[in-house]
């Protein structure tokens, strides 16, 4: 069942009062209730009954007598009407709202609030030719390669703006990307220098491919406390595959040498200011990947963040439309390996060993065991798509500004010259309500999270790319809350020590 019951083509009619989500593990019954957002463990009989609430308790019996009895039917049913499950019909679906419409409550937010982190693109060119590159000529929608930088005067210009304009309770954020940030290491190290003269706390970030990080581009890192994300896909047999050069040659040998030299230089920072960014591509060998990782000598004992990035497939001719069923079938395969692992470590007090498995696992902690159990409200705010140009403001070679990274050049929010365009910012959240209005009936309404990013084409909001990723968050949701259970049913106390501040979001761009 994958819709509420009552379902949205008829729900006026029935008169039913249940919005639900029926889910179980090999050994247990389980409702998930959107309006107490609690997940309740259920006897056979009532996750029996519950397709059929909206018959008559008797022919309910009839129809279950195969497997039920109808004193237990009857009994279940009562239950079920007595629970926290049945609602009354007239505030059994909310509206879908939100607060930020309107220019002024924009501007009141980001006077309060202030800017959290500032995104540099500072060159669009890369020395290198990465096959699944969103800018490879291989994603319909997104532009390809060129040669663009940033100049000085526009980036202490964007510098200028994020710190009058940045948040007052949080150590501002400046993350430099690419292209390949570091084919500009001159102006990186001036732009530094130049934040680092503002009387407060920064925090730095660089988004590189890890072929340039020499010995004085490693030594101004570490002098400089510069956290660093690396592109790199796990062993040379599966990052030189997409990973190479403009010369077409794998990159992997040169990265694994410079990071040798950081690792010489500052042992420390190596194991505490380097993320990895594998990218996960067909046939998804995540075992070869978190084998390399965890077993190579040069990493133990392993202490950097994993994150894994599956590889985006729409628009892409990166993956031919034949052989996307298959690589799907690939994909669950190891996403079932890879719980495995997290289950067997987090069900034995081991999560903390953990490197690959709890990055891949975050969202079944941030959206399930997290959420927030409290009763639906009438109205409902859409939840996941943050404010653009609150939580990062990505600023362009030519000074215009975007929401993020992963959104890139699509859907302008201003400019140097005029800074953020809070009219515009404000109109985006009248048509994002307008077009998750159907949300209201969705049994994910509290716990799916939606990006811009995954449902625009060109800047624009695309019924097509919503409707994938409905499909695809419906599915996931679900073999989450089946996942997060199982660990559950072997150890009730495995999340008890999470604390929610461990898991919020960290600084930096995306490989």
């Amino acid at each position: 069942m994958n819709t509420a019951i009552p379902s949205t083509a008829n729900n006026r009619e029935t008169g039913l009062c249940l919005f639900i989500k029926k889910f179980k593990t090999a050994g247990q019954h389980y409702i998930y209730d959107v309006h107490s957002n609690e997940i309740i463990k259920v006897s056979p009989v009532v996750w029996d009954i519950i397709d059929h609430f909206d018959k008559p308790v008797n022919s309910i019996a009839a129809k279950l007598k195969e497997k039920h009895s109808k004193e237990d039917i009857l009994e279940a049913h009562k239950a079920v009407k007595n629970s926290i499950l049945f609602k009354s019909p007239g505030n059994l679906f909310p509206a879908i709202w939100t607060n930020k419409d309107n220019e002024a409550e924009i501007k009141y937010l980001f006077a309060h609030s202030g800017i959290n982190q500032l995104i540099l693109d500072l060159t669009n060119r890369c020395n290198m030719r990465c096959k699944y590159c969103a800018y490879s000529g291989k994603f319909s929608f997104e532009r390809t390669h060129r040669n663009k930088n940033m100049s000085r005067e526009c980036a202490v210009k964007a510098v200028d703006y994020f710190i009058e304009h940045s948040s007052k309770k949080e150590q501002a954020a400046v993350t430099f990307y690419g292209g390949e940030s570091l084919l500009e290491f001159d102006l990186f190290k001036y732009i530094v220098e130049y934040v680092k003269s503002y009387p407060r706390d920064f925090i730095f970030s660089l988004t590189t491919n890890g072929t340039l990080l020499d010995e004085e581009v490693s030594r101004f890192l570490i002098d400089n406390d510069v956290s660093i994300d690396i592109s790199l896909d796990g062993p040379k047999s599966i990052h030189d595959k997409n990973r190479v050069m403009r010369s077409g040659s794998g990159s992997f040998d040169s990265i694994i040498e410079n990071l040798k030299l950081i690792k010489k230089l500052d042992r420390d920072y190596f194991y505490s200011k380097i993320t990895y960014r594998p990218v996960l591509t067909p046939p998804y060998d995540a075992e070869a990947i978190t084998n390399y990782f965890y077993n190579s000598e040069f990493f133990m004992p392993i202490k950097n963040p994993i994150q894994i990035n599956p590889v985006s497939t729409y628009g892409s001719s990166y993956i031919a439309e034949a052989d996307k069923p298959a690589a799907k079938q690939q994909y669950k395969k190891n996403h079932r390996k890879l719980f495995a692992n997290y289950k067997k470590a987090i069900t034995a007090g081991k999560y903390d060993e953990l490197r690959i498995e709890k990055t891949w696992f975050r969202d079944m902690i941030e959206l399930i065991h997290f959420r927030e159990k409290t009763p639906l409200r009438e109205r409902h705010a859409a939840i996941g798509q943050c404010t653009p140009g609150l939580k990062r403001l990505f600023v362009n070679p030519d000074g215009k500004y975007y929401m993020c990274e992963r959104v890139g050049e699509h859907f302008c929010i201003g400019d140097n010259d005029n800074g953020l365009n809070f009219k515009k910012i404000s109109g985006f959240f009248k048509q994002w309500v307008e077009f998750f209005k159907e949300c209201s009936h969705c049994w994910a309404l509290r716990l799916c999270k939606k990006c811009f990013y995954e449902v625009q084409q060109d800047g624009k909001l695309n019924t097509e790319r919503k409707e994938s990723l409905c499909r695809s968050t419906l599915e996931r949701l679900e073999v989450f809350m089946t996942e997060y259970c199982e660990i559950l049913e072997e150890n009730p106390d495995a999340f008890t020590d999470f604390k929610p501040e461990d898991f919020l979001p960290t600084f930096g761009g995306a490989s």
